[in-house]
């Protein structure tokens, strides 16, 4: 009986080495995995990172400066070149300059206006040259260049901004007749290079020619 017992557990040991579990008599015989056999569960996905918000438009930083008045005044060099040349119009610069800045908003008219700064314009020079000596179909091709100083100030007169402008532009002009608004396109010109000194965005380049009335 005792050696039939004892073969049995020989037996027994025997199945257990190949990895298996056994109970015997109460106890369990052979091998048993370790925690650090067990397999970890599957970790979780983490979860998708949400999208950065756009910057929006009424950011501080993206606002631009609006002005509560504007002022424009010639240099004397200036003012004795405009003094020779009839076609140059004072009114018709500041109404140009003044219709864009209130187009794109940046001219607040009126005492109540929530800004207390300004916009100082000083023509510092005015040069038309004729393209040629040719007077074609009735009209002279000119080219004229206004040059200017802009200054932002707030009401206690410390300058907040400044830059210069050098406006070009290509005009015909009648040899004879009306000439009223020969340099209508001078003045438009010198007008969108102020409103994009104020803002800092750029303007197209005008043609290089001038159409020639027909």
């Amino acid at each position: 009986m005792t050696k039939l017992l004892l073969t049995y557990t020989l037996m027994v040991l025997g199945l257990s080495g190949c990895g298996g579990s056994v109970v015997i008599f109460g106890h369990e015989m052979g091998h048993k995995q370790s925690p650090a056999e067990t397999p970890a569960p599957a970790a979780s996905p983490a979860p998708a990172a949400s999208p950065a918000a756009a910057p929006s438009s009424s950011d501080p930083g993206t606002a631009v400066a609006k002005f509560a008045g504007l002022t424009l005044t010639f240099a004397a060099a200036a003012n004795m070149k405009i003094a020779a040349d009839p076609r140059f119009n004072r009114e018709a610069l500041d109404a140009a300059v003044r219709s864009d800045l209130r187009t794109h908003l940046l001219l607040v008219d009126g005492s109540h206006a929530p800004t207390d700064r300004t916009v100082d314009i000083v023509i510092d020079d005015f040069t038309s040259q004729p393209v040629s000596n040719a007077v074609i179909f009735g009209y002279v091709v000119s080219n004229v260049t206004l040059i200017a100083d802009i200054a932002v100030q707030d009401a206690s007169g410390r300058q907040l901004q400044s830059a210069s402008i050098k406006a070009n532009s290509r005009v015909t002009v009648p040899a004879e007749g009306d000439r009223t608004h020969s340099l209508d396109p001078l003045y438009r010109r010198f007008a969108d290079l102020t409103v994009s000194e104020l803002t800092g965005v750029p303007v197209k380049e005008p043609k290089d020619s001038a159409e020639i009335p027909r």
